[in-house]
């Protein structure tokens, strides 16, 4: 069974929260004092709070602000409500709540530290939504009237006529002094006047009377309109006001979202250091062939892409390559004149195109292995000339040139 929850707000901080369990036609279920006292009965839930706020400690009031967002309503709210409280704005709570069709909303102002303790105390409780009302408000006059009633120490009264719509109370002991005042600021045509005690002694004057039953504002605030609720103002946060508590539900999960958010971390600093290892790996390889390139063609002095320069060479190599004095021709026969000479290794080879000549680096063990060569040389049809020579710890380093013989 869905029921309300009617709570109201006591002033005094020693005062408990009296609270009324009401089903959908303001019957009351079960009720209490203390938050301690309160408990659901079996298969009840509840729909919605209404906390019921002392008329005299809040200032509810409908007004049409030129504000074209939620956003900018807040912001002009204390600006409204300003030249309507006898208390510094900075003491107050104040709040905003949705337009309606009419583009009117309820702003109300709240002492801040009431605000706070009744806030600690509805949170604790854990029921949302909450509806905050003034309990003036509770009234329901028709349109034009003036409604009265006393209830406890104080006369409620509200004022209705088109976006117009204002409630408050009145000490009880200035009622006679106030109720001419308020009847001559709205000029109501009807006044309704709430019976039980306490009512027979207001004079409202001339006015057309409208008696009632007495107000039980249990009853009244159980039978609100849904709709009504909504419009009200959130005084006691966005979080209490809504439907659902999206940070409790969300709590569970901050555990798993923190782990998975270590865990992408974790990844992505390993992806970063692979990248930046296979980087590293991309600098020696090329450095490497650098090397190599600089080795094979010593006579290159700037070395920015050794694949590039490679194919460049060859592509030189054959647009000259003709006839028996090309470059592959000679390279051959120094190759087959090499056969069986271990001793020999050849370091370079630079093709002379002007000369048709080889210009070769090589290192052999002893001058014999160089003589040995130019001997296979001569029977291959190659002139090699000795281009220079040092002795080493290692053996002989030494340069010379082939060509084909005259």
């Amino acid at each position: 069974m869905s029921a309300r929850l009617i709570i109201n707000l006591p002033v005094a901080a020693d005062d408990a929260l009296r609270w009324s369990l009401c089903s959908a036609f303001g019957d009351v279920l079960t009720s209490g004092e203390g938050l301690e006292t309160f408990a659901l009965p079996a298969g009840t839930t509840v729909s919605a709070t209404i906390a019921i706020i002392p008329a005299g400690h809040v200032h509810m009031r409908r007004l049409v602000m030129p504000a074209r967002s939620d956003n900018a309503a807040r912001q002009a709210a204390p600006f409204a409500l300003e030249e309507y409280l006898a208390t510094p704005l900075d003491t107050q709570r104040i709040a905003c709540g949705a337009a309606d069709e009419s583009g009117a909303r309820w702003v109300a102002a709240l002492d801040a530290s009431l605000a706070e303790r009744w806030q600690n105390a509805l949170e604790a409780l854990a029921i949302r939504p909450v509806f905050a009302i003034s309990e003036a408000l509770l009234l329901d006059p028709a349109e034009g009237e003036l409604a009265l009633a006393v209830h406890v120490s104080s006369l409620l009264w509200r004022y209705r006529a088109g976006t117009e719509d204002a409630a408050g109370s009145i000490p009880e002991a200035l009622a006679d002094m106030m109720i001419p005042a308020l009847i001559a600021r709205h000029q109501p045509s009807r006044i309704t006047l709430a019976g039980g005690e306490g009512n027979d002694g207001l004079q409202p004057g001339q006015l057309p009377l409208h008696r009632t039953g007495p107000l039980d504002p249990v009853q009244a605030a159980a039978s609100l309109d849904m709709a009504q609720l909504q419009l009200m103002p959130a005084l006691f946060g966005a979080r209490l006001a809504a439907s659902l508590d999206w940070p409790a539900l969300l709590k569970p999960w901050r555990r798993v979202a923190g782990l998975a958010g270590v865990a992408a971390a974790l990844a992505l600093a390993g992806i970063g250091a692979e990248a930046a290892w296979l980087a590293g790996e991309a600098r020696r390889y090329e450095e490497a062939g650098r090397l190599a390139f600089a080795e094979a063609f010593p006579d290159t002095r700037r070395i920015v892409n050794p694949r590039v320069q490679l194919a460049q060479r060859l592509r030189e190599l054959e647009a000259v390559d003709t006839g028996g004095a090309g470059f592959l021709p000679l390279a051959g026969a120094l190759a087959e004149a090499m056969q069986g000479m271990p001793g020999i290794e050849i370091v370079a080879v630079r093709f002379e195109a002007g000369q048709a000549a080889l210009s070769v680096s090589a290192r052999y063990r002893s001058f014999d292995d160089f003589e040995a060569l130019r001997g296979a040389g001569e029977a291959a049809g190659l002139d090699i000339a000795d281009a220079g020579a040092r002795q080493g710890a290692d053996g002989v380093s030494g340069e010379f040139v082939v060509r084909w013989r005259e």
